[in-house]
């Protein structure tokens, strides 16, 4: 029996299967469930904050930029490489890998757990009002801590 001017159960039904598939598809194709997977069932973390903070963070941030067309391609294109870092910081077999791959890349870097150190860089310089050159021979930046460090800084006249 159908009333005029009301949908029929099986309408509204259909309409919520259409309207969560869009959903969970918008989901996958973001990047968001691959990171939560990789950070809710990876090792435990290194930092200070907790695993489930961070999940519940990029979930919102997901359901944030779920909103809008534009959010969401800045967050899918934001998301990716964060899943192919937390990969490379969190299992040892894609960070081998990486750091291999890297290796054959760009020859005067080195790689160290989460560290990559560049020697031989050219001389930098710098014009904040002394008379001479600066240099730098190497820099060491730590991933994990998000830490640059600068060795050999020389300022000749």
């Amino acid at each position: 029996m159908t009333v005029p001017g009301h949908l029929e159960p099986g309408t509204w039904i259909a309409y919520s299967l259409a309207v969560i598939a869009s959903w969970v598809r918008g989901y996958l194709t973001s990047g968001c469930a691959a990171e939560t997977l990789l950070l809710a069932l990876g090792p435990p973390n290194h930092w200070t904050v907790p695993k489930y903070t961070l999940i519940a963070i990029l979930n919102t941030a997901w359901g944030l930029a779920a909103t809008s067309w534009l959010f969401h391609t800045i967050f899918t294109v934001v998301c990716w490489p964060l899943v192919l870092a937390t990969c490379a910081l969190q299992y040892a077999v894609v960070s081998s890998f990486t750091r291999g791959r890297l290796r054959r890349l760009w020859k005067d870097a080195h790689f160290t757990r989460d560290r990559v150190a560049i020697f031989g860089i050219p001389t930098l310089r710098l014009d904040t009002g002394i008379a001479g050159l600066v240099t730098l021979r190497g820099i060491t930046i730590s991933l994990l801590d998000m830490v640059i460090e600068l060795h050999g800084v020389e300022i000749c006249e």
